[in-house]
């Protein structure tokens, strides 16, 4: 999805932008729910965890906002948006956030 949504900045394919980060924005709230859930039959602290999925959700409502409240960006603006939202999902929240909850669901009975 995040590919979508980069090729979609680099194309300046407003439309199709605005679908697509509706679509991530539905999908992520899924997705943290699930995680969340997995925690708690874990017993792992949410708080923090919460806290960024938070957090998290306003960066990528932030980023689509300005995109779309732009209309039109250079090929500069467009790569530094495109490696933004990357990092947002998957070095800041999967790698650091989600990876600390690792352990305490490996340690769950299979």
């Amino acid at each position: 999805m995040a590919q979508d949504i980069s090729d979609a900045i680099k194309g300046r394919k407003l439309d199709l932008l605005e679908k697509l980060f509706a679509f991530i924005e539905v999908q992520m709230q899924r997705h943290f729910l699930t995680e969340e859930r997995l925690a708690n039959a874990a017993n792992y602290d949410l708080s923090e965890h919460k806290r960024a999925h938070q957090s998290l959700l306003s960066e990528v409502a932030y980023l689509r906002n300005e995109l779309i409240g732009k209309k039109a960006w250079s090929d500069l603006a467009a790569e530094h948006y495109s490696i933004s939202l990357e990092n947002l999902l998957i070095g800041d929240h999967i790698i650091k956030t989600d990876m600390k909850m690792k352990p305490a669901l490996l340690a769950l009975p299979s």
